[in-house]
């Protein structure tokens, strides 16, 4: 895999350290309209899911999700341009997430828009690079046919 990925995946991990930083730092509170950014710590999964859960569990599911996307990112081939996109936008998440997990104990969320679940950047990233690759795969089942 190239190294302009590679570093994509640096920035994108230390942007969402960066805002984590300062909306929990500053204790920042704002909002317009249903848009509101105030910080909720997340000891579960995506929605509070198993929050029940140990952390250590979570940790270690963290940490074997992250080799796992690891080791896919290393085996996709250059052409494969936008399954590579999607998978750097997965991993920066889930290791974005990941440090929250170990130095917090819980993930640290702060976007709150209208009745949908708290979340951030590095969720967002995760959820813009599943649909990223959805796109790529049915796009090239498109042009096989």
């Amino acid at each position: 895999m190239r190294l302009g990925f590679w570093l994509a995946a640096l920035v994108l991990v230390f942007l969402d350290r960066v805002i984590k930083w300062v909306v929990v730092g500053r204790h920042l509170f704002w909002q317009i309209g249903p848009l509101r950014l105030s910080v909720v710590y997340n000891d579960g999964i995506a929605f509070g899911l198993f929050s029940d859960w140990p952390a250590w569990i979570l940790i270690a599911i963290n940490f074997l999700l992250i080799l796992v996307l690891l080791f896919v990112l290393l085996g996709i081939k250059r052409e494969q341009i936008l399954v590579l996109i999607g998978g750097i936008l997965i991993f920066s998440g889930a290791i974005g997430n990941f440090i929250d997990r170990l130095f917090v104990g819980s993930v640290v969320d702060y976007i709150h828009l209208g009745r949908f679940p708290v979340f951030n950047l590095a969720d967002v990233m995760i959820s813009v690079g599943v649909t990223v690759i959805l796109l790529g795969e049915f796009g090239e089942i498109s042009r096989k046919r």
